[in-house]
């Protein structure tokens, strides 16, 4: 039998803002009230609610972005309702402000370099990276290979001195890659190859061999 004034959980009224109230079981009881209604005293509990559940049920009652209070009911067997309207007779009733989210923030602008030709900006790079010798010739045939330079003239009785142009030969200079010139130091049978600049072996022994690395 059930003392006159109290309703069952059922028949308690709700707006039609939302048909179907969200309610959660009671968690641990922060305070107690009673309430006097026809002469009989109820226990009204109000139960703490975690902050996070708070902010999900705020997300989901809120009507757009602006910021709301909604009403939190609890009712004599400790069941929380969160709506949008005041709580019915009898329920405890508190207000919960729910702050508006955030406004969109534009997306930032991010620098963009302009492209440019790669396999270029390499090939420049190589070339300018590149280690150069020397390749000599004269008008006679003879070719012969220098790295700090060819000399204007090659001496018929003395080879590698510079003489006076009456009693050398001409010699016609082009720079070409370290590469090409080491290898063109080893070539055999080649005339000209008295001329060549040859490291003695001592410099190859302390590492000065300039072509040590072709």
């Amino acid at each position: 039998m059930r003392a006159k004034g109290l309703r069952a959980p059922w028949q308690f009224s709700y707006t039609s803002a939302r048909r179907s109230p969200l309610v959660v079981a009671a968690m641990r009881t922060d305070h107690a009230a009673n309430v006097q209604e026809n002469g009989i005293v109820c226990a009204v509990r109000e139960s703490k609610m975690p902050l996070a559940l708070l902010a999900l049920l705020g997300l989901v009652l809120a009507d757009g972005v602006q910021a709301q209070a909604v009403f939190k009911c609890i009712d004599r067997q400790g069941h929380v309702a969160f709506q949008q309207t005041p709580c019915a007779t009898g329920q405890a009733e508190t207000v919960v402000q729910i702050a508006a989210p955030p406004r969109a923030q534009p997306s930032p602008e991010y620098y963009r370099a302009e492209p440019r030709n790669e396999f270029t900006h390499t090939r420049r790079t190589a070339r300018s990276s590149t280690v150069m010798s020397f390749e000599c010739r004269t008008a006679s045939g003879a070719l012969f290979y220098r790295h700090g330079g060819c000399p204007a003239v090659i001496g018929r009785e003395n080879p590698k001195a510079n003489l006076h142009a009456s009693r050398g030969e001409k010699v016609r200079a082009r720079r070409i890659p370290r590469a090409e010139a080491c290898h063109g130091l080893r070539s055999p049978g080649r005339k000209g190859r008295e001329y060549d600049d040859v490291t003695p072996t001592y410099e190859k022994n302390l590492g000065r061999d300039p072509c040590r690395r072709y």
